[in-house]
C-alpha cells in the first residue's frame, strides 16, 4: 500500500476537503472505488442514483466471481486438486459488506504435482491461456 497517498488522503478527510484526482488514484488501484463513491454520497457530493447504480453493478459482480471461483472448486474437487484461493475473495469476508472487495483476477495456490491437472482443468472450463505468461510454477488465465 503507498503509505503517503493513504496519509495525505486521510488528511484531506480530516479536513473536511473534496476527494482530490490523488485519492480517485488510489481507490482505483487498489479495488476501492465503491469506497469512494458511498464517501461522496455520504458527504453530500455525490448522487444517490448513481451510488445505488454502481452499487448494483458491484454486486451483479461479487456473484459472477463466486460462480466462477464454485465452478473451478468443483473441477478441481472431482480430479483430486488440493487449492487454496489466496487473497481477493478469501479476506472480502472481512470487510463491512463482503461485494465491496472487488477483485480483478483470483489466484489460487496448488501443489506443485497438481499444478498440470489445474492447467487442464481450466482449460476444460474453457479459460483462456497464453503460453508466454506460463512457467512451470505459474499460469495465467
Amino acid at each position: 500500500m503507498e503509505y503517503k497517498t493513504y496519509y495525505n488522503y486521510l488528511t484531506r478527510i480530516a479536513l473536511n476537503n473534496k476527494l482530490s484526482d490523488d485519492d480517485y488514484d488510489f481507490f482505483a488501484k487498489h479495488n476501492l472505488m465503491l469506497y469512494a463513491y458511498w464517501l461522496e454520497y455520504k458527504s453530500g457530493q455525490g448522487d444517490i442514483s448513481f451510488f445505488k447504480k454502481k452499487l448494483f453493478m458491484y454486486k451483479l459482480d461479487y456473484r459472477k466471481i463466486l460462480q466462477d471461483l464454485c465452478e473451478v472448486g468443483k473441477i478441481f474437487g472431482q480430479k483430486g486438486i488440493q487449492y487454496l484461493v489466496l487473497k481477493g475473495i478469501a479476506i472480502a469476508e472481512t470487510y463491512p459488506e463482503p461485494f465491496t472487495r472487488s477483485m480483478g483476477d483470483y489466484d489460487i495456490l496448488v501443489h506443485v504435482e497438481d499444478f498440470d491437472k489445474a492447467k487442464e482443468a481450466l482449460l476444460e472450463l474453457e479459460y483462456i491461456t497464453d503460453s508466454k505468461l506460463n512457467t512451470y510454477k505459474d499460469a495465467t488465465f
